[in-house]
C-alpha cells in the first residue's frame, strides 16, 4: 500500500498482477518507472530458483 500510494508499482515477479501480491512469496516493488525493466531482468533468470 505504501509503495502504491507513493506512485510506485508492486507485482509478483511474473507480473501476474492481482490485487494482493503481498501474499506471494516473491514480489517486485519499484518506483514505477523502472518496473518493466526490473521484470525483464527477473524473467531472464527463469532457470534460477527465486
Amino acid at each position: 500500500l505504501l509503495v502504491r500510494e507513493g506512485g510506485g508499482r508492486v507485482t509478483d515477479y511474473r507480473d501476474a498482477g492481482g490485487l494482493a501480491p503481498i501474499f506471494e512469496r516473491q514480489v517486485c516493488a519499484t518506483n514505477g518507472r523502472i518496473h518493466d525493466a526490473l521484470l525483464d531482468c527477473v524473467s531472464a533468470m527463469k532457470e534460477v530458483r527465486l
